[in-house]
């Protein structure tokens, strides 16, 4: 969403900074910034998928242990 807002924020500034030298600055720093979002999105999105794989082998770990010790309980061998 941010990313996507850089453009339209800078809209109308290359036209009204004609012979700015700080004009190519600006450009250069919101270029930075959208490379810089895009890398962030790209991490959080290998990260979701990291995290949810992480989440599932352990729940399943859970399980199998606690599995073991109802096993253990009831006295019933696998």
């Amino acid at each position: 969403m941010s990313r996507n807002r850089l453009g339209p924020a800078n809209e109308g500034v290359t036209s009204g900074g004609i012979g700015l030298s700080s004009l190519a600055v600006l450009t250069a720093v919101r270029e930075s910034w959208e490379e810089r979002l895009a890398s962030v999105r790209d991490e959080c999105q290998y990260l979701e998928g990291a995290l949810s794989k992480v989440a599932k082998e352990m729940g399943e770990t859970d399980t199998a242990v606690k599995d073991s010790f109802d096993t253990a309980k009831t006295g019933e061998r696998r």
